[in-house]
């Protein structure tokens, strides 16, 4: 998969690859505690423009509009929901994007596809994309506000516990998914280990 960056965007996986790496690991996660918000207060500031792509589309359309009026100088080049009928439609939004002449794209459509249709996007020839951003479930979450997580959520790093009561899918993640990912984490990490001796 054709990815320039990955970052860790949980707190407990920043804590596992901090151990592996032996030095810190940040937490930087595209939603409005961490990267998001950077993100938008340095764009609106700019002359550089933003499409974004996911959640549904009543959703998609709060969302833009929560932008619009924390961000009014924020420019944006377009926005769609996620859903697509077929490949035919997923060629034709990534034309339509590369049209926009959008700087960066924030595409929040779930985990792998999300990262299936940035590399498409950015395999498709565009010269005014900067940065295409994965972001998971942000602009589905910021349909209502643009904060989602309360600041003592925040602050006591219980995202997950907050996720886990108000969107019951997340359920799966944290009993099945994420003890995987720690288990072949170290996994990976103690084998490479030996493979180096």
């Amino acid at each position: 998969m054709n990815v320039d960056f990955f970052y860790s965007d949980s707190f407990i996986s920043s804590i596992i690859f901090s151990i592996i790496a032996r030095r810190k690991i940040a937490r930087v996660s595209f939603d409005y505690s961490s990267f998001a918000k950077y993100f938008l207060d340095k764009v609106s500031e700019s002359n550089d423009s933003v499409y974004f792509i996911g959640s549904k589309q009543n959703e998609i359309e709060k969302t833009i509009g929560i932008f619009k009026s924390k961000y009014p100088n924020l420019k944006i080049a377009g926005y769609r929901h996620g859903y697509f009928k077929d490949e035919n439609e997923v060629n034709t939004i990534v034309n339509n994007i590369i049209a926009s002449k959008a700087n960066f794209v924030i595409c929040g459509l779930g985990t792998p596809f999300q990262e299936k249709f940035g590399t498409k996007l950015k395999n498709s020839y565009s010269s005014n994309i900067k940065i295409i951003y994965t972001c998971g479930g942000f602009l589905h979450q910021s349909s209502n506000k643009i904060q989602y997580y309360p600041h003592w959520i925040n602050k006591f790093n219980l995202r997950w516990l907050y996720r886990l009561l108000k969107e019951k899918y997340t359920l799966k993640r944290i009993l099945i998914q994420y003890p995987q990912f720690l288990f072949f984490s170290f996994y990976d990490h103690i084998t490479n280990q030996f493979k180096n001796r």
